[in-house]
């Protein structure tokens, strides 16, 4: 049914801008309908259509693309999740794209090797009647011709040694490639997250503009006033969705310091907009935490005198301690934003009937048990450093994989609570 819909709703762009918007509009409902439904696949090809019909009335550059784009990049990023490893990995029955294609060479190879041998064949019969006085030279080229006729036009030798180690070598390519395609959806979603991101950041540098020149007519009093006004609190808002999401998939692809760069900016747009007790304000301190904490190791192969030492070199952690005591400073904040929301959620509860106390009491005791994993995680970080300072003193090299670094950074969507 999805296909369906998918089929209903491909357009061709027109020359009228009234019929090119009209469908842009029904893609765009299509788009957000498939994706509200979890068929990402077919939202994003929906939006995919959408960006390009925008682009034909804005410009591909336009401020006004980035919300589109935004959602395009959103939905490419949930195609991605989907089809990770961390989630199940391919889809059962999936051959790999290469591996199809080597099939389809082959066959047309085949094909190509039968009519030749025929041809050879028709030639050798041709040269028998021709040469009725059978003379040896002529019975000589028919027989030279049709063991040629039997032989394969190509040959390829020097396979004779082939083993199921090569067979194998194959498998795991083939392997590499269905993960390097994984590591490609991540990388068109950060990409299409991106030009999103800087179309957003023209849109607040216009606002911003507009501000300070009606500031300056005196049409407007924002110099006294800490308050943002709606079109760009809602540009702040959407800027931040797009940095956490990058932040989000430069953890997946394992680009640690992109993640902390990104998830910073998200932080910094979100203390303007959100009250410290606001879920959001956690959340954004707790996934700061995390990528500092990741971006924090780095694995250094130890060096030997050959190959086959370097093979079976020790591989050793570095460790920057100054970001382990960032990203435990982080996850503190985000703790005593949780029990800023909880006193002020508790403070509310003699207000409100039996019904919605019971509901208050059941989110406030599941905020508390987050607060309690994140102090763990906090003490954990704590007397790592504390045991790297006593065996290693001033140096940052530990040998052993310390126990935060066991969490692989793929599975980082799934403990960010929803505070």
């Amino acid at each position: 049914m999805a296909e369906d819909t998918a089929q209903k709703t491909t357009v061709q762009p027109t020359d009228n801008p009234a019929d090119t918007l009209a469908q842009l509009n029904h893609l765009k409902a299509s788009a957000t309908q498939a994706y509200s439904l979890k068929n990402y696949a077919v939202a994003a090809d929906l939006y995919s259509e959408a960006t390009e019909l925008q682009a034909q009335l804005h410009g591909e550059m336009s401020p006004e693309n980035a919300e589109l784009l935004y959602h395009y990049g959103r939905c490419l990023y949930k195609v991605a999740v989907s089809n990770s490893d961390v989630l199940g990995g391919k889809v059962a029955g999936e051959e790999p794209k290469k591996k199809k294609q080597k099939t389809a060479l082959a066959g047309a190879s085949a094909e190509a090797t039968k009519e030749t041998s025929e041809r050879v064949s028709q030639k050798a019969a041709e040269a028998v009647v021709e040469n009725k006085s059978g003379t040896d030279t002529g019975a000589q080229q028919a027989s030279k011709q049709s063991e040629n006729a039997d032989k394969p036009f190509f040959q390829i030798t020097g396979d004779e040694n082939w083993t199921d180690s090569e067979e194998e070598a194959d498998g795991e390519g083939e392997a590499g490639d269905a993960e390097e395609e994984e590591e490609d959806d991540f990388a068109i979603a950060y990409e299409i997250l991106d030009v999103a991101r800087v179309l957003l950041g023209k849109q607040l540098e216009t606002l911003e503009d507009d501000s300070q020149e009606a500031i300056g007519k005196g049409k407007s009093k924002a110099t006294t006033s800490p308050s943002i006004s709606p079109d760009k609190r809602t540009v702040m808002e959407r800027l931040a969705d797009t940095h956490d999401l990058q932040a989000e998939i430069s953890l997946e692809n394992e680009r640690f310091a992109d993640a902390v760069t990104d998830s910073r900016s998200a932080l910094d747009l979100k203390l303007q907009l959100f009250p410290q007790e606001n879920s959001l304000i956690a959340e954004a301190h707790f996934k700061l935490s995390l990528a500092l904490e990741f971006a924090s190791v780095t694995t250094v192969q130890a060096e030997g005198e050959g190959a086959a030492e370097a093979a079976v070199a020790e591989k050793t952690a570095q460790v920057d301690e100054e970001a382990r005591r960032e990203a435990a400073a982080q996850m503190e904040s985000a703790i005593a934003s949780c029990r800023l929301r909880v006193e002020k959620e508790r403070g509310v509860l003699r207000t409100l009937s039996e019904a919605e106390k019971k509901e208050k009491e059941k989110g406030i005791k599941d905020v508390e048990e987050m607060v309690q994993d994140m102090e763990q995680r906090v003490s954990l970080a704590f007397g790592t450093q504390v045991m790297f300072r006593t065996n290693h003193d001033s140096s940052s090299s530990i040998s052993a994989t310390p126990p935060y670094q066991s969490m692989a950074p793929q599975t980082t969507r799934l403990m960010a609570p929803t505070l």
